[in-house]
């Protein structure tokens, strides 16, 4: 089942290490930055749409989340004009590494249909002496959800909890016993300590309705 959080997700690990931000790819706009943060991504979907494959049998839907990736950085001042210059070409380099980074990257791919789209804009501006950007890459991801992706997740009720203990200061030297309760943990006899495969202490804890 995929869901467009796990989409989010996939897109922040294969950004880590891949531009220019190094680390500092996040999925929140919940925190401060500052001039020494930068240059950093921020990674958000904002709007996800779903359309339907058809009036006839259970719902199924072709469902496109659009992923917008923002990279933001700075550059000081330098004579003639070669700030602005310099800063619009680290945003066009880490704009062609974001895509890099999640067109065609395994993880992500494989839980999609298609790339419906890419969409960059790219912006800049002066503030005191340092000229600061932002490149935004908003890129279509489509996939599949069928009836299934809705139903209520499984559960079970839990009756009672039964704990058993194959202690290892308590054990049968040369005991060999059929079916045990711990077969993968028996010391094979003969034994100078513990486990020898059965229970030799245990709690059953009976839960209320």
């Amino acid at each position: 089942m995929t869901q467009t959080a796990q989409l989010l997700a996939l897109a922040v690990d294969a950004l880590k290490g891949a531009t220019l931000a190094g680390d500092r790819v996040y999925s929140a706009l919940d925190w401060p930055t500052t001039a020494c943060q930068y240059p950093l991504i921020y990674c958000k979907t904002p709007t996800e749409e779903k359309e339907s494959l058809g009036r006839n049998g259970p719902p199924s839907f072709n469902v496109t989340a659009t992923l917008k990736v923002e990279a933001r950085t700075e550059v000081g001042a330098l004579p003639n004009g070669q700030s602005a210059a310099l800063l619009e070409q680290q945003l066009a380099l880490m704009g062609q590494q974001i895509q890099v980074a999640l067109i065609n990257n395994p993880a992500l791919m494989d839980e999609l249909q298609q790339v419906a789209f890419i969409r960059t804009e790219m912006s800049m501006t002066s503030s005191g002496h340092k000229e600061l950007g932002d490149i935004e890459v908003a890129i279509g991801l489509e996939f599949f959800q069928s009836a299934e992706d809705f139903f209520p997740l499984p559960s079970w009720d839990l009756d009672s909890v039964v704990i058993k203990a194959d202690l290892l200061n308590v054990y049968d030297p040369s005991g060999t016993y059929l079916d045990p309760d711990f077969p993968d943990s028996a010391t094979p006899a003969p034994r100078t300590t513990g486990p020898d495969g059965r229970a030799e202490g245990g709690l059953t804890i009976t839960l209320n309705p």
